[in-house]
Order: C-alpha cells, then structure tokens, then sequence
C-alpha cells in the first residue's frame, strides 16, 4: 500500500473522517497532522488510512478554498446548503431563472453583450424564454414560476435584475443555490424577535430551571412562587421592572423540547427508553437464528362457561345467591422469528411461569398440526427449529435459572433484554398491538387498550369466549393470516414472512432438525421411579421396552424418567452414574395421540364414568375416549388449552388416579358379587343411639325396611 498520499489534501484543509471534523495542520513524511475542531485533540492520520477512507466513500475532503466557498454560501442563505432544503416552488423558481441565465449566455454568441436595454426589447425577451425551454427541454419550464417582484407569476424581471442575477451566480461559483429566493431570511432576526429585557429573561431563566424538576411543579404555582422569591437590583425598580406574563412563560415552557422535559422530570434512564433511537439493522437471516419472546396480558377478558363451579358455604349463607361464571384476562407468550417475522409458538396462560416458558419453547420445537387439526387451521404451521438465540426480557417467566439452564442445555443462547431499552426488542413486541386491534377489537370481551378507553362497553360483562375458543381464535390467525400479510419491519421490504421463511430455507441450506430425546431430557418433566419387571409408570401411565429390561437384567433399582408432556408416546430412562441413555415406548397406545394433560382426563373420566369395576380394561378406555373425541369434535376438548396446564395440575391429577388398575385382573372373592353390591345382611347393622352421640342417625339413612346403615366415612372408590 502506498505511504504517500494520492489525493490532494493541501494544508488547511477539512478531513471529515469517522465522523469527526479534523483540520488539517501539517503534513510530513509519516501522515497528515490533523487537529479535531470540536476537542482539540491533536493526532497523525497515516496516508494508508486517509487513501483507503477516499477510495471506500469514508472520508470527505474539503480544501480551504472550498470550505471558505461552502461557509460564504452558507452565510449568504441563512445557514441551509442544498436546494432540496427549499419548499417546492422555491426549487421550480430557481430551476427556471438557471434555464434564463443558461439562455443568456448562448444568445450572447449571436448577438454579442447583453445590456440591461437590450434585456427589455420584447423580442429579446420572447427569444429569451424560447431558448430556456429549448435547453431544459421542458416546454412549461417558466409556466407557474415566479421571475419578477412580488408574488407575480410568469413574469419576467426586467433587463437589470437578470443582469443582478448572473452577476450574482457567477460570484459564487456558479451555484444554482444562490438563485433561490430568500424568503426565509426576512422579517427581524432571531435576537430582535423578543422585547425582554435582560432581566425579565434572567427571571424566566430562573423559573424554568425550578419547572424542570423530578417532582413535576405545576406552571402556574411555580410562577407565583418565584415572583415572590426572585431578589432584584435596585436599579430594575427604578426602570420599572415588571414580570413577564403568565402567557410568556407557557409559550417558553413549550417550546422546550420533549426529550429536555423528560430527562429533567423523568430521569435520564426513563427519557432514553422513550426517546432514545432504535436500530434498523437487520438482525438475523437463517429460521430459527435469532427469536424474541415476550409475554403480554391480553386487553379481554375469557368466561369459562359450562366449567363446575363450587365453593363451601357456611351454615347461615346457604341461601345466599351463586357467585357469577368465572371471568378472567389470560397472558399471551409467543416466540417471534426475526428473520421471517414469523410468530413460531404460542401459548395461554393465566400467568407467566417457567413451565408456561418451557412448554413455549417446546412448542416450537414441535410439529403444530394437532393445533392445525384441533383449530380448524387451512395452511401449514410454522416448521419445528432449534432456536440459535432466544432473547427475553426480565420476566418472572424467563428470567429464571430453571429456564435459562434447560436452554443452555440444549445449546440454545439465551440473552436478556437491557431494563428500559424498549428500542432493543421493539420487532418482537410490534406484533402486540396487531393482535390487539386486528383481531381481539371485534370479539366480545374486549376491554380497550388504556383505562377508560370503552367507557359504555362493559368488555368483562359481555365477555362469552372460553380459553380454549380464544385459543383457537388466535392460532387460525397465527397460521392462516398473519404469514401472509405484507411485512414492512426491518428487511422485510414488504414481503411477507412467508417468502422470507422460502427464501431463508432456499438460501440457507434448510432448517436443522430438532432431537425428540432432547426436548425430553432439557425442556421435559423429570420423576425418579422404580423399575420393575413390567417396566416405569409415569403418574400411572406404563412404559416399557426391550432395551429397558435388558439393560436391568433382573435386578432392577431407581431411574429418572423424562417425559414430554406434548409427546407421551415415548420416554428417556437415565441411570445416577451411567452416560447410556435408555428409552422406553407407551405400552397403552390408546393414549399415543394425546398429550399428558389429556391421557390423565381421559384416564379420570374412565375412573369415573365406572365406579362398579376397579380393574379398568381397554374397552373401558376406548369407550371414555370415543365419547370425549365426540364431544369436542376431533380431540378431547377442555376449558383450558393443553400448554394452558401447569405440572402441578397434572401431578394432583395422578395420584387422583393411584389406586387404578389398568390390567384385567379378577379381584372379585365370590362369584356375582361386584364391588359396590352391598355384603351379607350381617353386615348391615342397626346404629344404637350411643350416650353423647350429638348427631344421631336421622329419617333418611333408613331404607323402607326400617334398616339402618352406618355413615359412609371412607369413599368406596
């Protein structure tokens, strides 16, 4: 590379580099000494440095005789240096005293100087506009355009202004800027406009200063206050000093701006989270590379009908009159794809928890079709992927070290978003408000999207959509609509998110694949159980495999089961001090389709629907589970989508069903006797009224025989 310079750069001159404005001062065998004219720092800019920033567009170069050239034009039009700073017909006006001037020089060719006499010869003057529309080929070049004094359209200056004219453009180098009218520069200047004295605006210095505080002092009070507090000199009582109005100072006060009024009152942190800049550039490229969550309570409200409600009552209340269906707002987690500006999981909850974050993230980790199939949904669900970068901001949901780890676990890089930098994940919450107002704004249950927004709509009221509706709502516009809306964020260019997720799976080489076994081990439920020869029961579901029992030989001990709960059909077996990672499948295939809240509200409805028989055998199952498929329409329908549930649920759910077989067994001791067929009459015994007995035995525990039984103190399921 050179070590010399190959532009010209003489002494004096203006380097506008990195930008910063530097002067240059010296220039020697090493490199340009150069001064910064905002800090007077001195430095040596090498001449590799300065070559490569001129060769790649980094650097502007102004040598003195152009910098002096730029501030006299600068001056001369009040500061502004392009034409296009100009209102439009400033610009037409210009455009055409240039297509003049240009006339001008090409008629003086024929026939010699132009005076200013021979400029108001009206032959001159009509060949004069005929050669300018001639050489900017434009036959309206003067039409609409104002050439003379005033205001006047389509009127030609006379001979000496045209003459001022070219005297002037050519004094500045030529520069059509000078031709512009300078309408901006009349009237006074800036210093002329006000009539305060330098006291009164020494007063409104003061109590501007007192507004500008963090407990937000009200105008009018303040004002008063520091008239009162505002020491003057003698010398302003004896000129007759008065304060400035009240109206003065609301006129000073508005004009400060926004961003000066935030940092003030509000603080610098709060100011720059409404303020600050955002970024435009564009983010990631590949599916999957780079994923923003985020969590938002939903501005409706969902009723539960057809649920069971109770609640205990005391004695002297149960008359009173029963509680309304339960009305409640859910929370709306979602994932968002940068890349394609794809939503590519959601969920419902009632509030944001890690297993509501784990289950997300599974989410899309997985096919979606059974929320296609379950929703009605036309087009096909965003694809499974394995998140490079998941982004979230310090929710109780993500922030966590349970989420954060099972992430980590996987190789997924987790980032938290910076406590009042809205700008940083702006893409990711934009979809919010889309939501809001294209979707739940015309469904019953809205409630506005600030308070008293709807002030004679009652959204919790008229609110008549379940969880699970709702969820259904928001996945058909999830699938069927929001992909195939023209995007306009960053780098979308108005595509839709469809065509980027193609072009991104054309370009990059695909999507890569995301591991079942993983999903179990890291984002699934853990639970230690013992082995024994029919294999793992996990919450009374059985698994088994070959693999299992091989492995154990006989002399079977505790394992750790992991189970997706979105996925039952198979399980991952790891042993304290082994790497070998065992699998096992479900050996009730009945229950392969659902996922683990639905097979234990399947199993419960079973239980229930045959309180006569203990052993529940297949047929008991396909029966219970032929009727909920009926009734929901395709999969077995409940109040709360599936990923609504949290373990816990499920858990009280199991050992609800711990006493239930699921092998034929015959535990009858005789023969036509079933479980609940009362015993022998000897075991169907009076109830003698004993001595301190406050609650004997009233009419109606007696059967027509006159017989009665003992109080029921066990449940006989």
């Amino acid at each position: 590379m050179s070590r010399k310079a190959l532009y010209r750069v003489p002494v004096g001159s203006s380097l506008i580099l990195a930008q910063c404005d530097w002067r240059v001062v010296d220039k020697d065998d090493e490199g340009f000494a150069v001064v910064s004219e905002e800090t007077g720092e001195f430095t040596v800019l090498t001449f590799e440095r300065v070559n490569q920033a001129i060769r790649d567009n980094d650097c502007k170069v102004l040598t003195p005789k152009q910098f002096e050239r730029q501030k006299r034009i600068e001056t001369y039009m009040g500061g502004k240096r392009f034409i296009e700073q100009f209102p439009e017909q400033n610009q037409r006006d210009a455009r055409a005293k240039l297509g003049i001037l240009l006339a001008m020089a090409e008629i003086e060719t024929e026939l010699g100087e132009l005076t200013a006499c021979k400029l108001n010869r009206p032959d001159i003057r009509s060949k004069l506009q005929n050669k300018a529309c001639e050489i900017a080929d434009d036959k309206k070049l003067l039409d609409n355009t104002r050439l003379g004094k005033g205001n006047l359209m389509n009127v030609l200056s006379k001979g000496r202004t045209l003459l001022d004219w070219r005297k002037k453009y050519e004094e500045y180098g030529c520069d059509p800027l000078v031709l512009i009218q300078r309408d901006h520069m009349k009237g006074p200047t800036k210093g002329q406009l006000t009539r305060l004295s330098g006291e009164q605006e020494r007063f409104i210095a003061y109590l501007l200063d007192r507004l500008l505080e963090q407990r937000k002092p009200k105008i009018k009070t303040t004002y008063e206050a520091s008239k009162a507090a505002f020491k003057l000199r003698p010398e302003e009582h004896l000129r007759g000093f008065a304060f400035p109005s009240l109206t003065t100072i609301y006129s000073r006060w508005n004009a400060i701006p926004a961003a000066v009024k935030s940092a003030a009152q509000d603080g610098k942190r709060f100011a720059r989270n409404r303020f600050g800049a955002g970024s435009t550039d564009v983010r990631a490229l590949q599916y999957g590379e780079d994923c923003r969550t985020d969590q938002c309570l939903l501005s409706f409200f969902t009723d539960s009908k057809g649920a069971l409600m109770a609640r205990a009552l005391p004695a002297d209340q149960e008359d009173s009159e029963q509680a309304p269906n339960e009305v409640r707002r859910l929370w709306l987690l979602y994932i968002f794809d940068v890349a394609t500006s794809k939503i590519i999981a959601w969920i419902l909850a009632e509030a944001p928890h890690s297993d509501h974050q784990k289950a997300l993230l599974r989410m899309a980790m997985m096919s979606k079709e059974r929320v296609k199939q379950r929703y009605g949904c036309e087009q096909e669900p965003p694809a499974p992927v394995v998140p490079t970068l998941v982004v979230s901001d310090n929710g109780v949901a993500t922030r966590n070290a349970d989420v954060m780890g099972r992430q980590l676990g996987l190789g997924i890089d987790h980032e938290l978003g910076r406590t009042y930098h809205s700008t940083d994940n702006s893409f990711g919450e934009r979809p919010f408000g889309t939501i809001e107002f294209g979707v739940l704004n015309f469904e019953e249950g809205y409630t506005g999207n600030r308070p008293d927004a709807l002030n004679d709509y009652d959204g919790k009221a008229q609110a008549n959509l379940t969880p699970d509706e709702l969820m259904g709502i928001l996945s058909r516009y999830f699938i069927d609509e929001y992909p195939f809306a023209p995007n306009w964020g960053t780098g979308m260019f108005g595509a839709t998110p469809q065509q980027k997720f193609e072009e991104a799976v054309e370009k990059y080489g695909g999507i890569e694949a995301p591991n079942p076994e993983d999903i179990r081990l890291h984002l699934g439920e853990t639970k230690r159980l013992k082995v024994n020869s029919e294999g793992v029961r996990f919450m009374g579901i059985p698994y088994n495999s070959t693999q299992l029992q091989s492995y154990f030989k006989g002399s079977f001990g505790k394992v750790n089961v992991h189970l997706n709960p979105d996925d039952i059909r198979y399980v991952s077996i790891t042993i304290e001090g082994e790497t070998e990672v065992l699998e096992a499948e479900l050996r009730m295939t009945i229950l392969a389709d659902l996922t683990l809240y639905e097979a234990l509200q399947v199993m419960r409805d079973a239980a229930e629907a045959n309180p006569e028989k203990k052993a529940l055998h297949q047929k008991h199952l396909e029966d219970a589970k032929r009727l909920r498929v009926q009734r929901s329409g395709f999969f077995p329908d409940s109040d709360l989508p599936s990923s609504y549930e949290r373990m816990e649920q499920c858990e009280r759910i199991a050992e609800h069903l711990m006493s239930v077989e699921y092998i034929n067994l015959e535990r009858n001791p005789e023969p036509g006797l079933n479980l609940m067929d009362r015993g022998p009459e000897t075991e169907i015994q009076t109830h003698p009224k004993v001595d301190g007995d406050a609650n004997p035995p009233t009419e109606s525990a007696a059967d027509k025989s006159g017989r009665i039984f003992p109080p029921l103190k066990k449940s006989k399921l």
